[in-house]
């Protein structure tokens, strides 16, 4: 997932932009059973990009539930590996975001 514009190109259903763009930053572990997207944008326009979803395992664990393949499997991964899969360096800037 990398924005709507690239899900658009594949035919896949609409990343969930909104989150990033409308929602709030936060830091990991997330709350069990909440929908957090990884994301970046621009904080002079708030338009920003999905990037991966991830849903939090409690706020006493550091992983979360992610889908792991266009296939639909699902996984439970480090928070920390997810960032490092999508931003190793760090240059993205990327953060999680949740719904306001």
């Amino acid at each position: 997932m990398n924005g709507t514009i690239v899900a658009r190109e594949f035919d896949c259903p609409p990343a969930p932009d909104h989150v990033v763009e409308e929602g709030y930053p936060i830091n990991p572990p997330i709350a069990l059973g909440r929908h957090a997207v990884l994301g970046g944008r621009d904080e002079s326009t708030r338009l920003g990009a999905a990037v991966h979803s991830v849903v939090g395992l409690g706020e006493d664990r550091p992983e979360c539930i992610e889908v792991l393949t266009t296939d639909g499997f699902m996984g439970i991964d480090s928070y920390e590996n997810v960032l490092d899969f999508y931003d190793d360096d760090r240059s993205r800037g990327l953060k999680f975001f949740v719904s306001a």
